[in-house]
């Protein structure tokens, strides 16, 4: 048995890529129920920056090319358009790598909060599709430790900033000031509350908010003493807006080419600086080449997160330390998993040749009353306990469990009949 992760993130694939495998929020319990077909437990971690199958395999199979297949039958892709983006890694690998995602030091913004609510989820989608195993729940449940431990430990969440904040200092580098400027935040959403609270907060002159749901709009422009306005008005917004921030995780372009041309032609020759941070991505990438238009997406925010990481390698290095800390401890346990159904088979052939040869002896001994009788399978459990300690307690405690669990089971012949 064994822990697998297959996955790309901003740093192995660009945007066009990882939107092509990314799995939307409300697809995320249907991508797991296809997977059971693959694999008997998993989770999926689909972010804005990576997309991500963690599974438990089987130590004969090449699990790591099980998963690849499922992505591209899942998503109805050739293997062979995406396959040399992806990385996989087995074992104390996988652990290490899902621990530095979810104390933040894996993100495109270093430090960034909202990862670990994103594992988090991504455990407890698996569960309401009934693909959570145990080795599956405790890996997450230790890279939710480790997340915790870093922002407790450490300074690695101090003053950091997200991938909404990042797009707001995109703008801000842009235009400058934007006290004139008239923003449109299409989503209310997670990511779309972070913009629009992050706009406010660097005075943003006026701030428009839009969402399919009506009601999520108007409680967010409330709040920030913004607008809000029907899905169907977006045209009308897209022509007062100097700036448009977009986080919807729509499945296709909620702006396309020909929406924004044709807001353009109505816009007096003013630019338009889009800044779109979803993904799968929300605006047709086609709608940067038209003149005046500005269109950044979600890699081109690396300028801001190379700035947010000076400074902070310190840290890192500190979470670093608390990553193998607390993957050793992982590890102990996931090697003493190899050992049960080893130990369990010595326990029981110990102890059904202890009651073959005890009821042999009083069948001996007829004059022996119950009393009797029952100190003598006492001391037969005590013979057999004393004699399987020591062999037990030094198979837990052998780093290479894995060796001596078969050595253990060639010595004992588990695997043969028993004799009668």
């Amino acid at each position: 048995m064994k822990l697998i992760v297959v996955g790309l993130n901003h740093k192995s694939a660009p945007v066009d890529v990882r939107e092509r495998l990314a799995v939307p929020a409300d697809s995320l319990k249907d991508a797991l129920v296809y997977l059971s077909r693959y694999v008997r437990a998993g989770a999926i971690l689909s972010t804005c920056n990576r997309t991500e199958v963690y599974a438990v395999g089987d130590s004969s199979e090449n699990a790591a090319q099980t998963l690849v297949t499922y992505l591209a039958e899942y998503h109805r892709l050739p293997a062979a358009e995406f396959a040399h983006y992806l990385y996989s890694y087995e074992d104390e690998e996988t652990v290490m790598h899902l621990s530095r995602v979810a104390a933040g030091v894996d993100s495109l913004i270093v430090g960034e909060a909202q990862v670990l609510g994103q594992v988090r989820r991504a455990l407890e989608v698996s569960g309401d599709a009934h693909m959570v195993s145990q080795p599956v729940s405790r890996l997450f449940h230790h890279a939710l430790r480790v997340g915790r431990r870093a922002r407790e430990e450490t300074a690695i969440g101090r003053n950091a900033t997200s991938v909404s904040f990042a797009a707001v200092e995109m703008a801000r580098r842009i235009w400058g000031s934007l006290d004139s400027r008239v923003v449109l935040v299409l989503s209310a959403g997670g990511a779309g509350k972070i913009t629009a609270r992050t706009l406010r907060d660097v005075g943003a002159a006026r701030l428009i908010v839009a969402n399919r749901t009506p009601e999520k709009a108007v409680e967010l422009a409330q709040e920030l003493d913004g607008q809000a306005v029907s899905w169907e008005s977006v045209p009308q917004a897209l022509i007062e807006a100097d700036i448009v921030i977009s986080s919807t995780g729509a499945h296709g372009y909620v702006l396309t080419e020909e929406a924004v041309a044709a807001a353009m032609s109505r816009r007096a020759e003013r630019p338009l600086l889009l800044v779109d941070i979803a993904m799968p991505r929300d605006i047709d990438p086609r709608a940067g080449s038209l003149p005046g238009v500005h269109l950044y997406n979600i890699d081109d925010l690396r300028t801001v997160a190379e700035a947010n990481l000076r400074g902070r390698e310190d840290e890192i290095q500190k979470v670093e330390t608390i990553v193998e800390q607390e993957t050793d401890r992982f590890l102990r346990w996931w090697r003493s998993q190899e050992l049960v159904p080893v130990i369990s088979a010595i326990q029981a052939k110990a102890d059904a040749i202890r009651e073959r040869e005890l009821q042999r002896t009083l069948k001996r001994l007829p004059a022996l009353g119950p009393q009797e009788q029952a100190q003598v399978e006492a001391m037969t459990r005590a013979i057999v306990s004393k004699l399987l300690h020591d062999p037990i307690a030094t198979l837990k405690e052998q780093e290479q469990q894995d060796g001596y669990a078969r050595t253990a089971r060639a010595l004992f012949k588990l695997d043969e009949p028993p004799v009668p």
